[in-house]
């Protein structure tokens, strides 16, 4: 169980929804887990929507057309909840969460930009929340300071291409100078004994930059004291290293270490490094001598990105189908399919491996001894019966069971974790290949740190003497 409770007496003054939408109060809370992974990966999901939709969104609500504030809220309610406190403890709870997790990580700009982005597009009526803000030294400008200043403030006005009869008190707004920086260098504010006076309609910009700041300062404050963090609440920071990075999924990956492997070393390596998508595949086409056409092509493809030639594929599959077909009947029923994969045949397309969600998308047939498809999207009772086939113990079986509830992917990383006691990959698994590697990176490290020891020991009993 999580419980985080810190107050920021100097912000007293800001309103409660000023407070929530620049989160100055890191709020008090009480989650599990469950709850804080669900709510990070929901809402890095919806930051990322949000970056890639933020030009579209920003343009279409600005002009009043169709289809920019239906698809903000549309991606509000799938990320973050339709029910106001439910959208108001996950919104919080997130946000805090992934400024923890992005403090000292390479996406930190892009987690800034993301939610600058995101307040954005809450601020398109600045008008009705301004007052929130009081708290900044921000304040209207009153009749009698608009008519004292009037000269200097209709330059705003001509410089805006604005109608004089049409402008009063109520379109601007006075702040410290200090804070706009940009509005000043652009000429979009006017600068009296101190104060600077700005549109109305230029206060979301000055919003931004200021929250922009903040966050930042805000962001080197939790940095320094992530050590202690970690400490208390390592599960925390564990979880944290499984985020993926911004636009995982959108690029070709790129796996396997240019080391080729022998159809006998398949074996071997399904017990300490496949994904269970992929042993669970082998494990049923050695046992029954039977594959389906999509999970040849999952498996196989899977075999090739790890290493696995053609000639070897050939000789790997002719053997695992031999219980029930000869070499002929093999030749002529799968060989076509099984080059075609490998580009040599048809128009020479060499087929990728899978990723998990093209694998998650392909959900398999039930009842026509389809075993291809991702394990962690099945009941939870038949996830529970394979975890017990592969002798997952008791508590891990259930911090696997439960993170389903959050994403596969999700639940897959607590498994390669498991698997793979004190590995570093920081990384939240999204391709069976990605799997494979990481777990051959770790077995090899253990090697490698195994031969040091032994050298070592080796040098300490048989030291050089001198001559």
């Amino acid at each position: 169980m999580i419980r985080a409770s810190k107050k920021i007496n100097n912000q007293t003054s800001v309103s409660n929804n000023a407070c929530s939408i620049l989160y100055i109060d890191v709020p008090e809370f009480n989650c599990n887990m469950t709850q804080i992974e669900n709510f990070c990966t929901d809402r890095f999901n919806f930051l990322n929507e949000v970056m890639k939709l933020k030009d579209t969104l920003l343009v279409q609500k600005q002009s009043n057309t169709a289809g920019g504030g239906e698809d903000f809220n549309i991606l509000l309610k799938r990320y973050l909840g339709s029910e106001k406190e439910e959208y108001k403890i996950k919104d919080e709870i997130s946000h805090y969460c992934l400024r923890l997790a992005m403090c000292d990580s390479d996406d930190r700009s892009w987690f800034i930009s993301a939610e600058c982005a995101f307040l954005a597009n809450r601020l398109i009526d600045v008008s009705s929340i301004i007052s929130s803000f009081k708290g900044f030294g921000w304040s209207p400008v009153s009749q009698e300071e608009y008519k004292q200043h009037q000269d200097d403030l209709n330059y705003l006005v001509k410089k805006a291409k604005l109608d004089l009869s049409e402008v009063n008190n109520t379109h601007f707004y006075k702040l410290p100078f200090q804070d706009i920086p940009k509005l000043i260098d652009s000429k979009k504010a006017i600068i009296i004994k101190g104060e600077a006076f700005i549109f109305t309609s230029n206060f979301k910009d000055m919003i931004i930059h200021t929250f922009k700041n903040y966050l930042e300062f805000a962001m080197d404050r939790v940095k320094a004291d992530k050590t202690r963090i970690k400490e208390e609440f390592p599960e925390l920071i564990q979880f944290f290293k499984t985020i993926p990075r911004p636009g995982d999924g959108t690029t070709k990956p790129q796996f396997g270490n240019n080391k080729q492997i022998r159809k006998e070393d398949v074996a071997p390596l399904s017990k300490t490094s496949f994904p269970m998508c992929m042993k669970v595949m082998y494990d049923t086409l050695i046992e029954t001598s039977k594959l389906k056409y999509e999970g040849r092509l999952e498996f196989g493809t899977f075999l090739k990105g790890i290493g696995l030639p053609y000639d070897e594929a050939a000789n790997f599959w002719r053997m695992a189908f031999s219980k029930r077909v000869s070499n002929t009947e093999f030749d002529k029923e799968y060989l076509y399919n099984l080059r075609h994969n490998y580009g040599l045949e048809g128009k020479s397309t060499n087929y990728s491996p899978y990723s998990c969600s093209k694998i998650i998308s392909k959900i398999p047939t039930i009842g026509l001894n389809q075993v291809h498809g991702c394990p962690y999207v099945l009941s939870l009772e038949s996830l529970e019966q394979k975890l017990l086939e592969l002798g997952i113990d008791d508590f891990q079986r259930i911090q696997i069971l439960e993170a389903t509830k959050t994403s596969p992917n999700v639940a897959c990383t607590k498994h390669f974790n498991y698997l793979h006691p004190n590995n570093t990959f920081p990384k939240l698994i999204n391709h069976p290949n990605q799997f494979y590697d990481q777990s051959v990176d770790y077995y090899k490290g253990l090697e490698e740190k195994k031969s040091a020891k032994q050298q070592s020991n080796k040098d300490e009993n048989h030291p050089v003497s001198e001559k």
